[in-house]
């Protein structure tokens, strides 16, 4: 038995379906019969959002949608128990589902170069996360749940809205830091450090502290 995607026909035992660079602004809802996916990779199309159906490749263990123009993710990315890697980078993602947290087998979560503003408190549940990549966002604050995973985190100013977070921000997090910090919150408590280059004197807020991660 077979399945159509895009015009070519696909054996329903696929386990491995690539679709890079083929200029995909929306997946067939064809894909999701591929009930025994394990590899999906839709890298470089000009996907904006995904159908509610993918919750059906529950098997898939590798999601790479990379170089997109999705804006956010259905809530079902959710039911994909089952991942391990979900690469995320270069899309336009404003906000990520709180669903995330269902995925307790996820060790890679890529969200390099998007406009995230924030993260779900669900994050924290992602205890099996080895890395989680976060460059090039616009955070303005981290939900506490995330110091839960606070060694798994690459995430450095870059990651921030730096001159302009959250007033309620209580903490920050940087994998390494070379640049000094000014004009932080006055509510700010901690900020946790793997790697500093060099002594910056930052210029904290009364009672603020520098911790190593």
């Amino acid at each position: 038995m077979s399945v159509q995607i895009l015009g070519k026909s696909y054996d329903i035992n696929k386990e491995e379906l690539v679709l890079c660079d083929k200029e995909i602004s929306k997946l067939p809802e064809s894909i999701s019969r591929l009930v025994k996916l394990q590899y999906l990779d839709l890298s470089w199309n000009k996907l904006t959002k995904l159908p509610e159906s993918n919750d059906k490749l529950v098997n898939l263990k590798y999601l790479y949608l990379d170089d997109n123009q999705l804006i956010s993710l259905p809530e079902s990315i959710g039911n994909l128990v089952n991942l391990k890697k979900l690469r995320l980078n270069s899309n336009q993602l404003t906000t990520i589902p709180e669903s995330i947290g269902n995925l307790v087998n996820l060790k890679y979560l890529f969200l390099n170069y998007n406009q995230l503003t924030s993260l779900p408190e669900s994050i924290g549940k992602l205890v099996n996360l080895k890395r989680l990549w976060l460059s090039n966002n616009q955070l303005k604050i981290l939900p506490t749940s995330i110091l839960n995973i606070k060694n798994s985190l690459r995430i450095f100013v870059s990651s921030y809205e730096i001159n302009n977070l959250s007033l309620d921000t209580e903490f920050l997090i940087f994998s390494s830091l070379n640049q000094k910090l000014t004009n932080l919150p006055t509510g700010l408590k901690e900020i946790w450090i793997k790697k500093e280059k060099k002594e910056l004197n930052h210029k904290l807020p009364f009672g603020c502290v520098i911790k190593k991660l």
